[in-house]
């Protein structure tokens, strides 16, 4: 889905960029704020339009609402603009993750590290036949909420992110013990 535009086009990468982080922008606004010719970005917002990029509304240009837009807008800002990028999300420096990421390696982000767990939702549920179920929550600060329920009532701590890595620890440690001796915890 990418735009008909050559590489590199610092102008191109800056108005699609203006055009994804605005709140719905003109071909006049552009022109000013960027301080491109009109030319330039009559034709940069035709093919941004053309490759189902950005959407216009007969007097303002706004990101498209398809699935994955987003990430396939990045590429093409990278692209464009020659910026470092996620071989995964297309993220770079000026237009990173939502809620933000760092570099792991030469051409990924820390969003996409298939080596850490992600904690998008922040809480999860574990329910077992017998009804007991485990509750997990990350606060803001690092530290695990864990709540435990059954049918005689609700028990309920809060750990550091260190008491919550042993506490994982102990428990895959068991796991895999049982497993080895064919039972099940």
């Amino acid at each position: 889905m990418s735009s008909a535009l050559t590489a590199p086009n610092a102008d191109a990468a800056e108005i699609l960029h203006h055009v994804y982080h605005g709140s719905g922008v003109t071909r006049a606004e552009l022109t000013r704020a960027l301080e491109v010719r009109a030319g330039v970005v009559a034709a940069a917002l035709d093919a941004f339009k053309d490759a189902g990029l950005i959407h216009f509304d007969d007097l303002r240009y706004y990101p498209s609402l398809n699935d994955d837009t987003d990430a396939t807008a990045r590429r093409e800002y990278a692209r464009l603009s020659g910026a470092r990028s996620c071989r995964t999300c297309g993220c770079t420096d000026q237009w990173a993750c939502e809620g933000g990421c760092d570099w792991i390696d030469e051409d990924l982000c820390s969003t996409c590290d298939p080596s850490v767990v992600s904690m998008l939702n922040r809480a999860s549920c574990v329910g077992a036949e017998d009804g007991v179920s485990v509750w997990t929550e990350l606060n803001d600060g690092g530290d695990v909420r864990l709540m435990i329920q059954n049918s005689t009532g609700r028990q309920a701590a809060i750990l550091t992110s260190a008491e919550a890595v042993e506490i994982a620890t102990n428990l895959l440690m068991y796991a895999r013990a049982a497993e080895r001796d064919g039972e099940l915890l």
